[in-house]
């Protein structure tokens, strides 16, 4: 999985923009948001989100300039009926805390509205996406009771409260928990945290 990509943005056009790392150029598709957020800065090395998806005849890397924005493009191809060329669209159109919002508020006028968007697909992402939206915060909206009781279940273990905030954010952002149910979605979430905050204090006690 290649998580980003660290370059200099050697040219663009409406799907998408170069990114040149070394000898190597990565020819990547993005929002028109995403595209125009890095064509402000052609000269600076810049850092892009990215998710690769695999295809039998080909490989094609999609671009953000944040973590927030992928999280959504991820949330909105999890969900039947919708592909990554319709979730860059509804991306390029809205950005991604009124999408969330959308969604969250349940706006199936406004959503049906987005490109490629029918009444029947915006009623099929609200009743997937309602509620199970996350950010780098953890979600979208307010946060879940269910993420906070996580997060104060590990610093109850001796675990340092930002260590953990940032081990629960990326556990949950994980494409992995697309297909759990909301208990097997926490069981995981807790796991990886767990794990990741381990391997880290071990680490740290090695070098110590």
């Amino acid at each position: 999985m290649i998580e980003t990509l660290s370059g200099f943005i050697n040219g663009s056009n409406p799907l998408g923009f170069i990114v040149k790392t070394g000898p190597v150029e990565w020819d990547v598709y993005a929002s028109g948001r995403s595209i125009r957020a890095f064509a402000r800065k052609p000269d600076v090395e810049q850092r892009v989100y990215t998710h690769l998806i695999v295809r039998e005849d080909e490989l094609r890397i999609y671009g953000f300039a944040d973590r927030t924005e992928r999280t959504l493009f991820r949330s909105l191809i999890a969900v039947s009926g919708i592909g990554p060329k319709q979730a860059i669209k509804m991306l390029s159109h809205v950005d991604s805390a009124e999408l969330g919002r959308l969604i969250e508020s349940a706006d199936v006028d406004a959503l049906s509205r987005l490109p490629g968007i029918g009444k029947k697909t915006a009623q099929k992402l609200v009743l997937s996406l309602q509620g199970e939206l996350v950010t780098d915060d953890g979600l979208s909206g307010e946060p879940k009771d269910s993420l906070h009781e996580l997060i104060e279940s590990l610093v109850s273990m001796g675990f340092d409260t930002n260590a953990v905030k940032d081990a629960v954010s990326s556990a949950s952002a994980s494409p992995e928990i697309a297909a759990f149910s909301i208990r097997e979605k926490e069981q995981w979430i807790f796991r990886t945290a767990l794990l990741g905050l381990s391997a880290r204090d071990q680490g740290g006690a090695y070098g110590s």
